[in-house]
């Protein structure tokens, strides 16, 4: 379970750098937090 959970923020950590780093990261986050949450689960 812990190892999965690991996986899943180190894959969405990836998602985010190949996006555009971190200003993506910030402006993703605060318009597609829920969305983000509907991708990945």
């Amino acid at each position: 379970m812990l190892l999965i959970g690991i996986i899943v923020i180190v894959f969405a950590l990836v998602v985010v750098l190949l996006r555009g780093g971190k200003t993506g990261y910030i402006n993703h986050s605060q318009n597609h937090d829920i969305n983000s949450r509907g991708m990945f689960f």
